[in-house]
């Protein structure tokens, strides 16, 4: 649970355009206009993500599986390529939009895409003449990371161009890492599994590192704050995005006998750096819990979800915008960006020892249902601003924020709750409470022609542990 004397104020991040949309566009202001620039491109690589997350159900397996987390992992920051930058001056502000297009941009994903393809093929066939059990390791390292790199590409080809044929090689990401689990050695004890992956690393600078989640799940569970822990022992961790170089994160996999965990070591631009796989007996960690326990709500709440044609909004925090974990005593910074002036109301989820229940959450000390509203004018548009500070305190557990932000004042769509002395609980369960909301949304953005009210939703989700 976060703790503050001030009120909380949020507003989540969504993307500006529809999932089969030609054109995706980011926005940044800053006083510096390289800067400026660089922000622009990293709103634009969000904006494509939320589209990936909001419409989950699109990249399934042919057994019905949700594959959203992934996905995440695998795209939690798209390549860019062919993007148009510019920039005004206005009251000493560089005001900078990064725009992707795709008739000019998907020709050079496909040309990537295909250059990829030629070097995969390339060092897979030479794989099997090399002698040496470090070297072929090395060279399969660097066809994961290809294969990776494609598949983040591929992602984004289907959101600019969904109907294009793209031809890719039967080589995959598994077939890869079985040939790798023949060679690697593997982990007995959540100390040793750290050590070998600090052992893989070769660029060791400054690195945030994410809790890593079970595949198929948006979960962090005992094992992976444990392994999280051990890591910031062996590698140079930074606490926030902003210090660091390099964000390590990773995904693992559960077999009989096995926990396979995968890594990857990124730049804050997103290029993998480094890709590898270790093995880690399960007998030797059966004392931490790796067993995901998501519900459809975890799904619910990303999927489907409002996104505007025309307001944006984006909530980062200190360590990022996913795969959040913080421990009791840390501080979690909120950083908030909107796109236009818009007002906007917070629907809280909480699952910790309090209980689990939805809430709206008051933003400041206005009267009535005022309280539960907040306005952002033109002097915060597309700055991103700290909002706050929150000390983590028991109880701990999942909290998950879900904001719908309206260009027009949203009282009359604002869900029904009852003060129950800490909270202004919503009284329905919280896959009602996602449901009923979106459709009072969704029920006004379309009740009136003649009036455009631009709306948009988005999500924020963290877990704090002792």
């Amino acid at each position: 649970m976060l703790n503050s004397n001030k009120p909380l104020i949020i507003i989540f991040l969504l993307t500006s355009l529809p999932l089969f949309s030609a054109d995706f566009i980011g926005q940044a202001t800053h006083k510096n206009e390289l800067t400026g620039k660089q922000q622009a491109i990293t709103d634009l690589q969000q904006g494509l993500f939320v589209n990936v997350e909001s419409f989950s159900e699109s990249f399934q397996t042919n057994k019905g599986d949700d594959k959203f987390s992934f996905t995440s992992k695998l795209s939690s920051t798209l390549p860019i390529l062919g993007s148009t930058t510019s920039c005004y001056e206005a009251l000493e502000y560089y005001q900078c939009t990064a725009k992707l297009n795709s008739i000019k941009s998907t020709p050079l994903y496909l040309s990537t895409i295909e250059q990829k393809q030629l070097t995969i093929d390339s060092i897979w066939q030479q794989i099997p003449n090399i002698s040496s059990a470090e070297l072929k390791y090395d060279e399969l390292a660097k066809v994961l990371v290809l294969v990776q790199e494609t598949q983040q590409l591929l992602l984004v080809v289907n959101l600019l161009t969904p109907n294009v044929d793209v031809k890719l090689t039967n080589l995959s990401s598994t077939e890869i890492i079985d040939s790798m689990k023949l060679l690697e050695k593997e982990a007995k004890g959540i100390s040793m599994t750290a050590r070998l992956i600090s052992h893989k690393i070769r660029q060791k600078n400054k690195i945030l590192i994410k809790p890593f989640i079970p595949e198929n799940s948006s979960n962090i569970t005992p094992f992976s704050s444990a392994l999280q822990t051990e890591l910031t022992k062996v590698l140079p961790a930074v606490l926030n995005k902003k210090d660091a170089v390099y964000i390590l994160q990773g995904r693992y996999i559960i077999s009989i006998n096995h926990l396979q965990v995968e890594t990857q070591l990124v730049d804050k631009q997103g290029n993998i750096i480094d890709a590898n796989v270790i093995n880690v007996n399960k007998t030797s960690i059966k004392e931490f819990d790796f067993t995901p326990k998501d519900s459809n709500f975890e799904k619910m709440l990303y999927s489907g979800q409002i996104i505007g044609n025309e307001l944006k909004v984006q909530i980062s925090s200190n360590k990022g915008e996913r795969d959040l974990l913080f421990r009791n005593t840390e501080t979690v910074q909120l950083l908030v960006k909107v796109n236009k002036p818009s007002y906007f109301y917070i629907v809280g989820h909480t699952n910790n020892e309090v209980g689990k229940f939805s809430y709206l959450l008051d933003l400041n000390d206005a009267h009535g249902d005022e309280k539960f509203i907040q306005y952002l004018g033109f002097e915060e548009v597309n700055k991103m601003v700290v909002i706050g500070e929150f000390e983590v305190k028991k109880p701990f557990g999942k909290e998950s924020l879900q904001v719908f932000a309206s260009t027009a004042k949203p009282l009359d769509i604002l869900p029904h709750q009852k003060f129950d002395g800490d909270y202004y609980r919503l009284a329905v369960k919280q896959e009602e409470a996602i449901i009923q909301t979106r459709g009072l949304v969704r029920k006004k953005k379309n009740d009136n022609v003649n009036v455009v009210t631009e709306i948009s939703e988005a999500v924020l989700s963290l877990t704090t542990y002792q």
